[in-house]
């Protein structure tokens, strides 16, 4: 099964600083939003890492029982 994706983020109407992130793995049908902190000092930096933390654990750890691999990708995260 071939699959094509298409993602957007938007700031919103209160703020002028967009926050939020977005990480796609198509190949393996994985997608991860992390919304922003709304506005909290460096949020963007927030969201981007705890994407890429998740989708990190998610990709060394796919043969893993799908209720661990989703619990040690957050736990991942939020250390």
């Amino acid at each position: 099964m071939s699959l094509i994706s298409a993602h957007q983020t938007d700031a919103g109407r209160e703020s002028g600083n967009n926050q939020d992130f977005i990480w796609v793995n198509e190949k393996i049908g994985l997608f991860i939003v992390a919304d922003g902190m709304g506005g909290a000092e460096a949020g963007e930096l927030a969201s981007e890492l705890a994407a890429l933390t998740t989708s990190g654990f998610i990709e060394a750890h796919l043969n893993s029982p799908p209720k661990e691999l989703l619990v040690g990708a957050l736990e991942a995260a939020n250390a």
